[in-house]
This record gives C-alpha cells, sequence and structure tokens, in this order.
C-alpha cells in the first residue's frame, strides 16, 4: 500500500508543479494587467485536490497493528 500513497503523493507533486508553472509563466502579465487564468493552473489544482482526497483515504484506513487507542476517532489525521 505504501507503492500506491508515494503514486498519490508523486501526483500530487506534480500538480503543484504545474500550477506554480502556470502561475509563473503569467507573472509579466500580471504587471501589465493582462493576465489571464492559464489552463495549467486549473488542471493542476485539480490534480492537487483530488490526490489530497484520495490521500487523506489512503491516510485513514484501518492499520493492520493494533493501536493504542480504541476510538474511531483516532484515525483521522487531523484530530485534535
Amino acid at each position: 500500500m505504501d507503492v500506491v500513497t508515494n503514486i498519490f503523493v508523486g501526483l500530487h507533486i506534480i500538480g503543484i508543479a504545474s500550477l506554480l508553472g502556470g502561475f509563473l509563466t503569467q507573472m509579466k502579465a500580471m504587471s501589465a494587467g493582462t493576465a489571464r487564468f492559464v489552463p495549467a493552473m486549473l488542471h493542476g489544482a485539480l490534480t492537487m485536490l483530488v490526490t489530497g482526497i484520495v490521500l487523506v483515504g489512503l491516510n485513514c484506513r484501518p492499520r493492520t497493528t493494533p493501536s493504542t487507542t480504541s476510538s474511531s476517532a483516532s484515525r483521522w489525521p487531523f484530530w485534535w
């Protein structure tokens, strides 16, 4: 399962690279006031959204080793 997680992390990094690349290509146009939202930025953002949701789902999967707590809330990654 670690291989699947690593594949989605790689895709997530490709998404941020696409988003950043689209932003950097528009920096000169931003100073001139003619900047636009290029498709690379949209595709990068959607890639990050989808892979991020999948990564959270993979992180919340039940563990094979018993945990120290019996609460189901301990499986959530951002549970304080």
